[in-house]
């Protein structure tokens, strides 16, 4: 209810009323007022049947008329509060969207953050082993020429006359298998195919011999001779 609009109508008929009650008794005594005080009960229960015959009904009326503004005001006020509840829940909703809208944009953020920092170490885990694989020497080969070399003469994965020369070269292979397939990435076949790509033919052959017997073969099958 609105405070200030309750006061203003009190204060009305707060008036009204002053004015009838004195309306009532100046018309009484503009009437009788030369008869003068009377000592006689009779008298005053008269007078009191008229005053509350002439006022109560007034009364009666101006009280009818104070409740169905008080209903009114009431109604306005439920009003206004549904009004403003709604506009709180809208404004709910508004936040709770922008809230999804800043978390969904922060999980992408992160994404490519977390993107980014897989792909820089993937690269640079490639560049490594790329330089590892160059440095290879064998007898008087290096590099790829070296591992072609160290595959003819390898009799089969048990024969690791040959793992001083290629076992860097090897486990960093391995190395960056299982850092594609244990990231969260969700592209993962994409790294094993850029990284599959940088062997040659005789090289996996040779990775397919040296992991014949290992635990790790599985891992190489799918991710590297298969891919």
């Amino acid at each position: 209810m609105k405070k200030d609009e309750f006061n203003k109508s009190l204060k009305v008929f707060i008036i009204i009323g002053a004015i009838f009650i004195l309306c009532v008794l100046m018309f009484y005594l503009i009437k009788f007022s030369h008869l003068g005080i009377s000592n006689d009960q009779a008298i005053w229960a008269q007078f009191g049947d008229y005053f509350g015959g002439v006022l109560n009904p007034v009364f009666a009326f101006l009280a009818f008329i104070a409740l169905l503004i008080t209903i009114k005001l009431q109604n306005e006020a439920l009003n206004q509060s549904k009004d403003e509840l709604e506009l709180t829940r809208k404004e709910l909703e508004k936040s709770a969207k922008a809230q999804e809208e800043q978390s969904a944009s922060l999980k992408l953020q992160n994404k490519a953050t977390e993107l980014q920092i897989f792909e820089n170490t993937f690269f640079k885990l490639i560049e490594l082993w790329v330089n590892t694989r160059t440095n290879i020497k064998y007898g008087k080969y290096y590099g790829l020429e070296a591992v072609i070399q160290i595959k003819a003469n390898t009799k089969d994965s048990s024969d690791t006359r040959f793992n001083k020369y290629i076992k860097p070269y090897i486990e960093q292979t391995l190395k960056i298998l299982q850092y594609i397939e244990n990231s969260n990435i969700e592209e993962k076949n994409l790294y094993f195919d850029i990284f599959s790509s940088q062997f040659s033919g005789d090289e996996l052959e040779y990775i397919e011999i040296y992991f014949k017997e290992s635990e790790d073969k599985e891992l190489i099958e799918k991710y590297l001779l298969n891919a």
